[in-house]
């Protein structure tokens, strides 16, 4: 297995995982990748879901809206509208002060265990900050793993959701007992 020079496995290179010391917030990040509207909406949408798991389905859908138009994009199509309403309508008052919060890490594997994210968050936050940055993984690959993962994602709320609904039913029928 190839190691980088700080002893991490893999062969990671700091422009595809790290950022300068001038990033000081997650606006900053997105800044910096010089991202696209459609890759910026994904990325934020991406950070929310951990942080905000009250709409975690409805960011999901950001996601993948975003990374299918910029997928049309890259391969030669005309992109549609940028889907970001639902993110500007669904951000609750006290996420905001994250984006300004200092970036205590310096890559983007720190932030996410330092979110405690779950495997696909935590794929889909890695693929959208390295597309176009990345020799050995194609932009297009790296958003179809975004749409796979966050697709995934929605399915895992989903049978959570349906898990809750089913106890609840069964306390109300042991209730009535």
């Amino acid at each position: 297995m190839m190691s980088s020079k700080d002893g991490k496995p893999g062969g990671h290179t700091p422009s595809q995982y790290g950022w300068p010391d001038t990033c000081a917030n997650i606006q900053d990040l997105v800044d910096y990748r010089k991202m696209s509207v459609s890759m910026s909406n994904a990325f934020l949408a991406a950070c929310r879901l951990k942080l905000d798991p009250s709409c975690a389905y409805t960011y999901c859908e950001i996601i993948i809206r975003n990374a299918q138009n910029e997928l049309l994009i890259v391969q030669g199509h005309e992109g549609v509208a940028h889907y970001n309403e639902a993110l500007i309508n669904h951000t609750p008052p006290e996420s905001i002060p994250m984006w300004v919060r200092r970036l205590e890490v310096p890559m983007i594997q720190d932030l996410i265990e330092d979110w405690d994210m779950n495997f696909s968050q935590g794929n889909i936050l890695k693929a959208l900050y390295r597309i176009g940055h990345c020799k050995h993984s194609e932009s297009v690959r790296d958003l179809n793993k975004v749409v796979w993962f966050a697709t995934r994602e929605k399915e895992r709320i989903d049978r959570q959701i349906n898990l809750k609904l089913k106890f609840e039913e069964w306390l109300r029928s042991e209730e009535g007992k």
